[in-house]
């Protein structure tokens, strides 16, 4: 599958790594494997490193699904907010567009677009929570 990821207990953080052409479906199988893993604990933050990812294979429609598809998860297990880095232009402006249609379709829900692992740590120091753990 080409989305894996890790959690971080201590400061209860999911790391995404998604890599290669990723579908509608690896995103909605991503979001069911962490809905149901006892190991993550509620109020998580959810950090989508999206460097690896060569290209996304769906419509900006499908796209909206996966918005949609995030809310379910959300509101289980109450994500706290989603900090997407993109590296690429290309990774970057699909950030952006998950961010709007998560604005439309996840009320509420704190949404990030950045360039780095330093802006993403920012953005959570703003925002009052722990440090993003520095990944090689």
């Amino acid at each position: 599958m080409p989305i894996e990821y890790d959690y971080d207990q201590d400061l209860n953080i999911v790391y995404s790594h998604p890599f290669g052409n990723v579908s509608t479906a690896e995103i909605v199988a991503y979001f069911k494997d962490i809905a149901g893993d006892d190991r993550i604990s509620d109020g998580f933050l959810e950090v989508v490193r999206l460097e690896k990812v060569e290209d996304f294979t769906f419509s900006s429609d499908q796209a909206a699904n996966i918005a949609v598809a995030f809310n379910e998860i959300r509101e289980k297990r109450g994500v706290s907010s989603t900090v997407f880095i993109g590296t690429s232009d290309m990774q970057y402006g699909v950030g952006r567009m998950f961010q709007a249609f998560m604005d439309y379709h996840c009320p509420g829900h704190d949404v990030h677009v950045v360039h780095s692992e330093e802006e993403a740590r920012e953005v959570v120091k703003k925002r009052g929570g722990q440090h993003i753990a520095k990944r090689d």
